[in-house]
């Protein structure tokens, strides 16, 4: 069972459409029927959309001011060290940036 993909750009009777009755549930309910029911729910689709303004404008910017788009080192151990060595890099930049040096 895979999530439904949702329009970007809903009308506004879909927008402010009641929330739509709970699904028959199969006996034993998995993280993704979980998932799916809460964001179906009007608190679930505020949260959702939080996603927005929060953490991923922090990901584009990383890639397009630094270029970071990939790992290069494996493992999490790698990862963690890698993505902090850009997020590093990326503050540096930014505090030279703003100091007007």
């Amino acid at each position: 069972m895979r999530p439904r993909r949702l329009r970007h750009h809903p009308s506004w009777r879909e927008r402010f459409a009641a929330a739509p009755p709970a699904e028959k549930l199969p006996v034993t309910m998995t993280p993704l029927v979980i998932m799916r029911q809460s964001l179906a729910t009007p608190e679930g689709k505020r949260l959702y959309a939080k996603r927005k303004q929060i953490p991923e404008p922090v990901f584009g910017i990383v890639k397009t001011a630094i270029g970071f788009r990939q790992f290069l080192l494996r493992g999490l151990d790698g990862v963690i060290g890698e993505w902090h060595l850009a997020t590093t890099a990326f503050n540096i930049k930014r505090m030279f940036a703003l100091a007007g040096t």
